[in-house]
């Protein structure tokens, strides 16, 4: 397109470890601030304040962390992740009750708009709390007709003719959301959102601008956790041998109790990260073969990439998951199917985690991630163990996804799949009891990506 940045495009895994050591020099901050200005609606003065912001981080030698990791810092594994996921438990808790309603042994639904509307609700109470303004309808469906808008809105002027409904929605969500904050309903959220709110006032930002970030805020909470949860669920319950496999080993983890009211079944949610490897490896496998995502830095100043390549001011560097989540060298010949134990399976050859960028990587590896996957897995857990899901037509189908928008770092179906939800027979007069551990935040300190990219890098000579 005349006018716009010449893109370096790398798929080299050792060029792109290389940008990971640049995080100021090739830098998403660059392409975060754009984005949010083409599809946030905000005024020139929040600009300004971005812009300085972007300026300070990237010039001081001592600043670490970006505008833009500092914000989400609350999402990292502390006391405040750990409220959150137990908020969200709760919210799945009592949602299950309606999965199936009251009286009738079966319901049938859309499954992928069955997945939206659970994981909105459940996701956006944790993160806003009890005067969420996500809980009311009218909300959840103009985020939905916004976030499907947002490649029109990227387009910045050439494709304002083509994104009116759109805008409506926009203005409707960013109106609620300065309701809520001038209320003061977010004292009584996450941390996330408080710190958020705080940063935002604190440098300056408007109460206008606040709630035109947080719609864009959205974007970050539900446009690829949804996709996410969908196939993974998916993948799980249409193929047997999978949906055994997974379902008992989260059934292990249930521990019974009696008490007067019959059998209380409790199960800590935290073990499905410790001691559910076949279900972690379904839920990567799923991430691994229907991500979109393309790593994107802005080139800020004129850089000599690994010594050989010179990246030029104001351009831009693109880096396609897809080309090393398929490449059959290291993922074997079979890299385009989903199998999944590919993860668990010991007679593949172990794949160094900077292959996978279902999250990213390096320092903007994806701040939400904890939260998105303990989300995720809760929620496959809990149909696992309390419901049957079959596919109306007598055939379980996979969508296609070649109308994903460029805008989705997560594949979202082409076409919906009706399902019938069912309750399972023996979870006929149990009460479920779901909890968090107290050491859920060491759980992922100790066995998550944030170092394993760097440490796979080193052990590689990547770094």
């Amino acid at each position: 397109m005349l006018g716009s940045p010449r893109v370096y495009v790398i798929n080299d895994p050792h060029l792109i470890a290389a940008v990971q050591r640049q995080p100021k020099v090739l830098t998403f901050q660059a392409i975060s601030d754009n984005f949010a200005h083409l599809v946030c609606d905000l005024t020139p003065a929040a600009l300004e304040i971005q812009k300085s912001e972007t300026s300070k981080w990237l010039h001081d030698p001592k600043a670490v962390e970006s505008p833009s990791g500092t914000i989400y810092k609350a999402l990292s594994p502390t006391k405040s992740l750990d409220e959150m996921n137990r908020t969200m438990v709760n919210a799945l808790q009592r949602g299950a009750h309606n999965w199936v309603p009251s009286g009738k042994e079966s319901t049938t639904t859309a499954l992928y708009s069955w997945v939206r509307r659970v994981v909105t609700v459940a996701g956006t109470e944790a993160i806003y709390g009890p005067m969420n303004p996500y809980g009311s309808a009218a909300m959840r469906k103009h985020f939905w007709t916004y976030n499907a808008g947002l490649g029109r809105l990227s387009m910045g002027n050439s494709g304002s003719f083509f994104a009116r409904d759109i805008k409506k929605s926009r203005a409707f969500l960013a109106e609620r959301f300065i309701q809520y904050f001038s209320q003061g309903h977010h004292l009584e959220a996450s941390g996330l959102t408080r710190q958020r709110f705080d940063w935002y006032t604190s440098r300056g930002f408007s109460l206008c601008d606040c709630a035109n970030f947080e719609v864009g805020n959205g974007i970050a909470i539900l446009s690829n956790t949804v996709p996410a949860a969908f196939w993974h669920i998916l993948h799980i319950f249409s193929d047997p041998t999978v949906l055994a496999a997974c379902r008992a080993e989260v059934l292990q983890q249930a521990v019974d109790t009696k008490d007067p009211e019959g059998i209380v079944r409790t199960l800590d949610i935290t073990a499905l990260k410790k001691s559910c490897p076949a279900l972690q490896s379904a839920f990567k496998e799923a991430m691994r073969v229907h991500s979109t995502a393309v790593g994107m830095r802005g080139v800020v100043q004129d850089h000599i990439l690994d010594g050989k390549y010179l990246l030029k001011r104001g351009m831009m560097v693109w880096m396609p998951a897809t080309v090393q989540h398929f490449d059959r060298e290291r993922w074997g010949a079979d890299a385009a199917e989903y199998h999944h134990d590919r993860f668990t399976d010991r007679t593949r050859p172990r794949v160094n985690n900077i292959f996978f960028r279902a999250f990213g990587g390096g320092a903007t590896l994806c701040p939400g991630r904890h939260f998105a996957m303990n989300e995720i897995l809760t929620l496959t857990a809990m149909l696992l163990l309390r419901f049957e899901l079959q596919p109306t037509s007598g055939a379980w189908v996979i969508p296609t996804t070649v109308n994903t928008g460029m805008t989705q770092l997560m594949a979202g179906p082409d076409f919906d799949v009706e399902v019938n939800i069912r309750r399972k027979s023996d979870d006929e007069g149990v009460k479920w009891a779901w909890k968090l551990s107290e050491s859920d935040h060491e759980t992922f300190a100790g066995s998550d990506e944030d170092r394993l990219d760097e440490l796979d890098e080193k052990k590689t000579g990547m770094l």
